[in-house]
């Protein structure tokens, strides 16, 4: 897998975005995306937010967006940058990672300081795949476990 010969700032940037294109229907063990991404030389991030806006507006045009994988190759391939661009879309429920829809969950269930007492840390791949939820008390579960559990 290239993902782990990157750079660590090049992980970081994978792993806001990864998410949001993940929802949206990229494919991140594609080997051409991940061939993509690897030898992307710039603008990395303008060719990940050029695709979310992209899809953002086949949304808005009530539209599939039909190709994102090979949308992704093309943008980081030809340093496409967004036409259009909104920070607030990233906070969209929709695209956030399994672990951050959970945190957000255990917020409205126990409460903003109950929950920030009990969880120290979500931990997930670079993907954002396979999270581990660290407690206070030392203990870890898989976040597959944690979401069969009731919130008692």
């Amino acid at each position: 897998m290239l993902y782990s010969q990157l750079y660590e700032g090049i992980k970081e940037l994978i792993k806001k975005y990864a998410p949001a294109l993940t929802t949206i229907g990229v494919d991140f063990s594609n080997p051409e995306v991940e061939e993509a991404i690897y030898y992307c030389s710039q603008d990395m991030e303008d060719a990940f937010s050029a695709t979310i806006s992209y899809w953002h507006y086949k949304q808005n045009q009530g539209e599939d967006f039909a190709s994102p994988n090979n949308f992704l190759i093309k943008a980081l391939r030809e340093n496409w940058h967004p036409y259009q661009w909104d920070d607030k879309w990233m906070k969209n429920p929709i695209l956030k990672s399994e672990g951050m829809r959970w945190l957000d969950e255990a917020e409205v269930n126990w409460g903003r300081d109950k929950c920030n007492y009990l969880v120290t840390d979500i931990k997930e791949s670079i993907l954002g795949i396979r999270p581990t939820i660290f407690f206070r008390s030392g203990r870890s579960i898989s976040l597959r476990e944690a979401s069969r559990m009731t919130w008692e």
